[in-house]
């Protein structure tokens, strides 16, 4: 059957938070914009969704002051705790607060601003390929072309891999750096607090989320550290701080400290988790996804200016955020790289009791 030819200046694969953030700003400069995905939202999405004070001020500055007042959060608290085991390490405060947003909500809300701003949206369109010679998405429905591509299709991405068979990106160590993430959601154990829990799992720790009517409990680790243990390892989690283990768990996969040799080809860009921008340590993705959505609109608007191919322009203004998470991930080799689990402990107990303060900078800037 003959698939219809769909002609935009941009097309977008993938809307979470960095493809409908990068659509919102395109359109808004008057670009004809395809915002595609697999899915149709809302749609639910596996995250703890702890927004930080940087993710914070950024989605407020991009969407408006009044973004958030539509019920998106959840829960917010500024009270924290750390724990090695069952060793309570610290109980503090933060100056700063902790928001929690369900994802389900949250994504929507940023498509529903891409949409109002006059983005064309085909939601059950899954990727099947690309042509780079072409700029041409070919879909399950109809095949896109685009003066440029947004590859904002997650850790999974089609058009990333596109990529590597081809040549230009070099995956030699995207499958050491992949975290798999275990989560459960309990509506009886409440929390005002985020916990987290450290000696459970080699390069990872476990979480205990706050939430309005449930709270999240998880564990994420790197999967080529823990040798197929995660789900075992999940298992003496729940059971050390009093749950029971379902026997099914919500489960997915981040890109947490592969750096790529190259961020996009020419007018193709990738932003968010399929490009591998997730901080190395905490596994933070949202702050992330809407930052390198912005920067890759940014791009592409520079590229109807100076001509210029948008991966140049991309280029340039990703650097602090590549130097960033390339410093992170050489941090979470040192803190977690150590064979003797007591090293650590006394490491953790150190830096937390020294370096509380600096350690929530850390965090929230």
């Amino acid at each position: 059957m003959n698939k219809t030819i769909l002609e935009f200046d941009v097309v977008i694969c993938g809307s979470g938070p960095s493809g409908a953030t990068a659509a919102f700003l395109l359109s808004k400069h008057g670009l004809k914009v395809a915002l595609i995905d697999k899915k149709q939202f809302p749609r639910d999405k596996l995250c703890g969704g702890l927004l930080t004070e940087k993710s914070y001020k950024l989605i407020k500055s991009m969407f408006g002051n009044d973004f958030f007042e539509s019920n998106l959060i959840e829960f917010s608290s500024n009270k924290f705790e750390i724990f090695y085991g069952k060793l309570k390490i610290l109980s503090a405060f933060s100056k700063k607060l902790f928001i929690y947003v369900d994802r389900k909500k949250f994504d929507f809300a940023i498509l529903k601003m891409a949409l109002d701003s006059g983005v064309n949206f085909f939601s059950k369109t899954k990727i099947i390929d690309i042509d780079i010679k072409n700029m041409s998405v070919f879909t399950n429905n109809n095949i896109f072309k685009g003066r440029y591509i947004i590859a904002s299709d997650g850790v999974n991405s089609v058009i990333r891999g596109c990529l590597i068979k081809k040549g230009i990106l070099d995956d030699k160590e995207y499958k050491d750096n992949l975290t798999l993430a275990m989560e459960i959601y309990n509506y009886e154990f409440a929390t005002d607090r985020a916990s987290i829990y450290f000696g459970f799992t080699k390069f990872g720790y476990g979480w205990v989320f706050p939430n309005k009517k449930r709270t999240l409990v998880g564990i994420g680790a790197l999967i080529s550290k823990n040798k197929g243990l995660i789900k075992k390892q999940f298992k003496n989690f729940l059971n050390s701080i009093g749950l029971d283990a379902p026997k099914i768990f919500n489960a997915h996969l981040i890109p947490t400290g592969w750096i790529s040799n190259r961020f996009g080809f020419d007018n193709i860009l990738l932003v968010g988790d399929a490009a591998g921008f997730v901080d190395p340590i905490t596994g933070e993705g949202i702050y992330y996804a809407v930052k390198t959505g912005q920067m890759s609109a940014e791009a592409i608007l520079m590229s109807e200016k100076n001509k210029l191919f948008a991966e140049v322009n991309y280029n340039s203004l990703i650097q602090n955020i590549v130097s960033n998470l390339k410093r992170r991930k050489m941090y979470r080799n040192l803190i977690f790289g150590t064979r003797f689990r007591l090293v650590i402990k006394f490491f953790l107990l150190i830096i937390l009791f020294l370096f509380k303060d600096k350690l929530l900078k850390f965090i929230h800037e």
